[in-house]
């Protein structure tokens, strides 16, 4: 009983370097779907995109914002004017758990006033996705 403790706990120890990569690489790729999803956002805001940017987003963002961008026809336009010549930055990304990161942006207008801003995305149904954004200045 003991050899085969003994060979178990050898067996893991050997194995072991070689799933830690792996766990790595799944969370790399993860921070780039969230930097891909936070981009696409504001790539669909400076365009007036409403439906793509309800794509990016989940509860309870996709509650507060459905209304206001589907009801609204002047909404498209509203935002192209106000997203077209903004700069946007991803600062930070911060990893809180395997269906949870939140995104620091920050935003230049053209006259180079600076606004920064959070977004928790979360993992809903295997897919990323803008849920809160969590204001900063």
């Amino acid at each position: 009983m003991t050899r085969y403790l003994l060979i178990g706990v050898v067996l893991a120890i050997l194995i072991l370097p070689y799933t830690q990569p792996t766990l790595r690489m799944a969370a790399a790729g993860d921070r780039e779907d969230v930097k891909l999803l936070v981009t696409t956002f504001f790539d669909y805001l400076k365009s007036g995109d409403t439906n793509g940017i309800l794509t990016c987003l989940t509860e309870p963002m996709l509650s507060e914002r459905k209304e206001l961008l589907i009801e609204n026809p002047n909404y498209s336009g509203f935002l192209k004017k106000i997203y077209q010549h903004r700069r946007i930055v991803l600062r930070e990304l911060k990893v809180i758990d395997d269906y949870t990161m939140v995104v620091s942006v920050e935003i230049t207008k053209s006259d180079n006033q600076v606004r920064n801003t959070s977004f928790l995305c979360r993992k809903d149904n295997g897919l990323w996705k803008i849920s809160e954004e969590l204001r900063s200045n």
